[in-house]
């Protein structure tokens, strides 16, 4: 089954001004063609492609799905110690919660990651012999070789969004408490 957007059709459906905003004039959409035209011209040089190659080759999707976590969790929790709407009494406990749930997370995620590898290797092995005779060799190989980098990303994801929250939060709460219970010990 090939799947394919034909937005040419979309776009001939809708001619109406009301069903498409215009953008034009907009500083935003300059500023987005003149970074797409800049990007296709490096894009389109030897060395670009071949750096590209060498990147495609290595293990770079959990590097980038951790290092994402990592820095996102990091303007969370800055955001969080600069915030005037937030109690000073609750910024600690939000603290430690978010940097022990990306601590866990790319831990926890990593390790799934990297034990699952034969499985997905497996996985590729038999959606190779399912489909073979359903599709094309060119998008057959396509598709096997989306299956490691989406499998990896999903695992990333379910990790960083539903279980460490869960293991976290809990932790979190108990360290929080027992430093503002030392505190208050401290000042009776």
């Amino acid at each position: 089954m090939k799947v394919t957007l034909n937005t040419n059709n979309y776009i001939n459906q809708n001619k109406s001004s009301a069903a498409r905003p215009m953008f034009k004039g907009n500083i935003y959409s300059s500023l987005t063609d003149s970074l797409a035209k800049g990007f296709a011209h490096y894009a389109k040089k030897p060395g670009t492609i071949k750096f590209i190659d060498e990147i495609a080759k290595k293990d770079v999707v959990s590097t980038l799905a951790a290092t994402t976590g990592v820095v996102i969790s990091g303007f969370y929790m800055y955001n969080t110690a600069k915030s005037k709407k937030i109690e000073p009494d609750q910024k600690k406990p939000l603290i430690i919660n978010m940097g022990l749930v990306t601590a866990i997370s790319t831990i926890v995620a990593k390790c799934i990651d990297s034990s699952a590898k034969k499985k997905i290797a497996q996985f590729e092995k038999f959606f190779e012999a399912r489909n073979a005779a359903k599709m094309s060799k060119s998008t057959l190989d396509a598709c096997k070789k989306g299956i490691g980098p989406a499998s990896t990303l999903l695992i990333f994801t379910t990790v960083y969004r539903y279980l460490s929250p869960v293991i976290a939060t809990p932790l979190a709460n108990k360290i929080s408490n027992s430093t503002s219970g030392k505190k208050t010990a401290k000042s009776a």
